[in-house]
């Protein structure tokens, strides 16, 4: 294994609204309101592959990334899958940003490891959702393929 590690970043941006259900003091729903989302991830591999000089590909990456801000574009969040069972909040929306970003890369074999996503409500509030080190063996095993 290489003691060195690239990263690449790629954006996406949706439109959305969404509300925090039982945010109030007396247990009632947050006003539905809508944000400009932009999405950061943070994709990083340990090698290049030396026919391209790509670490990561941007392209491929951004691509899975695109489709799923498509999802999520355009829509009341409370209303589509996962969000209505879990509150659309920025944290739940990064956390589930990086699972399916992450089972896009392994199904379509896009080499890279996602490390972050923030994902951002607006152009001053983000909330940043990243594995803790006990899931490293699981990113090295991804990388081997």
């Amino acid at each position: 294994m290489s003691n060195e590690r690239f990263t690449i970043r790629v954006e996406g941006l949706f439109e959305s609204a969404h509300y925090i259900r039982n945010y109030l003091d007396d247990g009632s729903d947050e006003p539905l309101h809508g944000h400009s989302w932009k999405v950061e991830a943070f994709v990083s591999s340990t090698s290049i592959n030396n026919t391209t000089g790509f670490a990561v590909d941007f392209y491929s990456v951004k691509k899975e990334l695109d489709d799923i801000c498509n999802y999520l574009d355009h829509v009341n969040l409370n209303d589509i899958d996962p969000f209505t069972t879990i509150n659309p909040s920025t944290e739940n929306i990064a956390k589930w940003i990086y699972h399916k970003l992450q089972d896009r890369l392994v199904k379509k074999k896009i080499k890279g490891h996602i490390e972050k996503i923030i994902v951002w409500e607006g152009p001053r509030n983000y909330a940043i959702y990243e594995k803790s080190t006990q899931y490293e063996e699981k990113r090295k095993k991804h990388e081997e393929f």
